[in-house]
């Protein structure tokens, strides 16, 4: 009944507020919180799931606050309206916090589009005209504000780091456009290949790696890895096709046409300004509204799916539900009668089959991935100081057939790899690992996800870590490389690694080509050309190689200018070794390392007054260093 209903909502808005909480606590700095960035993201791990978390109970927080109140000319002053009102305020300060675009922008036109039901619907002119008044000032704010912002993106003032988050955020709105329309070309294009029944659930990486666009390397690697196309409804053309799209939407439209035709039944039924009835299936409707808009931003996240099923419970209660003569909610329906009786299963037996399920389902799907995850993170730790026992325990951890274990075979294979340039490693030990990572990758790629590039690019990396001690190794990684440009025929860093494999088999010319063809893909992209001049470089061509290094600055940033620096220096080029350190230190002032060699090279050129001034500039940063270095230098003439 309406009285149940209530209580489940203030329970959930408690839980928002605690969520919020947390969230608002990570800006404290304390351990125990999670750590968080600038825009909150509490227990959610994204700020935009915390953001439609926060933005589904402002209206939950709405409706419950109408339907406690007959009329907005008769609002009680109790405690709930109080807790209401608190937890509606408190949740748009999160969204706001959380700083996601799309839910903010949603937010506000779903409160503009509330404003405007409102002045249609209120009969007293004072009303009316209070509403219309505060509404086009809402409207003139919000649409100037905006545009006022676009105009003042690169203005110190917003860019002091003093202005309020959501304010950048919202004068950045077509910022990172290619970042989001890219993975929606990606999309189309899956699409267009599977039009009917698409590509199946959870495999838009597969479309995305096969139509992979090269400029996405400018992003950065992090970046170049995509499981969704940051859009519900594209996610759904592509992995669902159309039959799956057209019940998504004929879904929210059922919806939509429940709630309005019942808020066409109590307006008729009902003669009133403000009653509880009306205001409430209003704000339901925007309620949906808006999520379904902020969806094609972004994509369904567990935390506000949860808030989203909540709803619509809700929305079959009200829709459902008839008015009595006092405005009470009384749900009336009643089981369609039947001539066809339906012999009822023995309650006792159905529920000790019940108990028995759940009791293996919990076993099997929590507690032991649970108990094998545990093992993984002990395999962690211990691997740091042991690897060889640190492999023992990822043995076990692996032994049973858990959904956990792709994600430690991938910690697995970065615990080994992170091992090849650690002091004093038995070779015998690290070879076990490489061998123990590969044999579990080979489990992600030829049985459990074939067609997954990252897998692969993975499992050629790692035979590559071993190639020194097998030709078996070499000729694994040439495989598996082969295997990864099969599937996705333009990513960059298959062949950065393909050509490094050339090199190492003495094939240096086919190596050259590789590296130039990562460069045709998107001349672009600076990483390809410092990957091609590390390749002229490693083939014997300095000239080329360095003119690639300088063009690409790949990183601009001191340790890219730095390593430039050492290659100069190694062709004995002391003074433009000594430029190029000059430029990482406008990035680093303090760089220690680029300190040191700008140093190190005056004193190859016999410049005696250019390194002690270095020496002077190096002892006001780090006084130790500068005169370790300085007893270097004069036993090392």
């Amino acid at each position: 009944n309406g009285q149940d209903w209530k209580k489940l909502i203030y329970s959930t808005l408690v839980s928002s507020f605690l969520v919020g909480l947390y969230g608002l606590g990570q800006k404290t700095g304390l351990n125990f919180f999670l750590k968080g960035d600038i825009r909150l993201s509490a227990t959610l791990g994204n700020p935009i799931f915390l953001g439609t978390y926060a933005m589904l109970h402002t209206f939950l927080a709405g409706f419950l606050f109408f339907r406690n109140n007959k009329s907005l000319q008769k609002i009680k002053i109790n405690w709930q309206n109080i807790f209401i009102i608190f937890c509606l305020l408190f949740n748009s300060i999160i969204v706001l916090l959380a700083a996601s675009r799309s839910v903010t922008i949603f937010l506000f036109i779903s409160l503009f589009l509330f404003l405007f039901y409102v002045i249609l619907s209120s009969k007293p002119r004072k009303i009316k005209l209070f509403f219309v008044i505060f509404f086009s000032f809402l409207v003139v704010l919000f649409v100037g504000g905006i545009l006022f912002l676009q105009t003042q993106k690169d203005a110190p003032w917003l860019n002091s780091g003093e202005s309020p988050i959501f304010i950048i955020r919202l004068s950045r709105l077509m910022s990172d456009s290619e970042q989001r329309i890219i993975p929606w070309e990606i999309a189309w294009q899956g699409f267009k290949e599977k039009p009917v029944l698409g590509w199946g659930w959870e495999n838009y990486n597969l479309i995305f790696n096969k139509y992979y666009q090269p400029q996405i390397l400018h992003w950065g690697e992090g970046e170049t890895w995509f499981d969704r196309s940051h859009n519900q409804l594209i996610d759904l053309l592509s992995l669902a096709g159309v039959f799956g799209t057209l019940a998504y939407l004929l879904f929210y439209g059922s919806i939509f046409v429940l709630l309005i035709r019942k808020l066409r039944k109590v307006k008729n039924k009902i003669d009133y300004s403000f009653a509880r009835d009306s205001i409430p299936l209003a704000i339901l409707v925007l309620m949906f509204l808006a999520y379904f808009l902020q969806n094609l931003t972004v994509f369904d996240t567990p935390a506000p799916l949860i808030v989203f099923y909540f709803s619509l419970a809700l929305v079959y209660f009200v829709t459902a539900e008839d008015a009595d003569s006092d405005g009470q909610q009384l749900n009336k329906l009643q089981a369609p009668s039947s001539k066809f009786q339906v012999k009822q299963f023995p309650p006792p037996i159905l529920i000790f089959l019940v108990i028995i399920f759940l009791l293996i389902s919990v076993y099997k799907f929590n507690l032991e991935p649970f108990q094998q995850s545990r093992l993984a993170v002990k395999a962690l730790t211990v691997s740091t100081i042991n690897l060889g026992e640190g492999l023992t325990i990822f043995k076990e951890s692996l032994s049973k057939p858990v959904f956990t274990n792709s994600e430690v075979r991938l910690q697995l294979a970065k615990t080994v790899g992170e091992q090849q340039n650690k002091s004093g490693i038995d070779n015998r030990v690290f070879q076990e690992g490489l061998d123990l990572a590969i044999f579990e990758m080979k489990k992600n790629t030829t049985d459990e996800h074939p067609l997954d590039v990252r897998y692969w690019l993975y499992l050629g990396q790692f035979y590559s870590l071993g190639m020194r001690f097998s030709d078996e190794y070499t000729k694994g990684a040439d495989e598996a490389f082969q295997r990864a440009l099969i599937l996705s025929p333009t990513r960059q860093q298959i062949y950065f690694e393909l050509a490094k494999l050339r090199i190492f088999q003495g094939r240096k010319e086919d190596a050259l080509d590789i590296a130039k063809q990562a460069v045709a893909l998107d001349p672009t992209v600076a990483q390809s050309r410092h990957n091609l001049g590390l390749i002229y470089l490693a083939i014997g061509k300095t000239t080329e190689g360095l003119s690639e290094l300088e063009a690409s600055y790949y990183g601009k940033d001191a340790s890219s200018l730095i390593y430039i620096a050492k290659v100069l220096a190694a062709s004995q080029d002391y003074q433009k070794a000594i430029s190029f350190c000059g430029q990482a230190l406008g990035y680093d002032s303090k760089n220690l390392e680029a300190l040191g060699l700008r140093i190190i090279y005056y004193y190859k050129l016999g410049d005696k007054e250019n390194t002690a001034k270095s020496l002077n500039e190096l002892k006001s940063v780090n006084p130790a260093d500068a005169n370790s270095l300085q007893e270097f230098l004069k036993t090392n003439p």
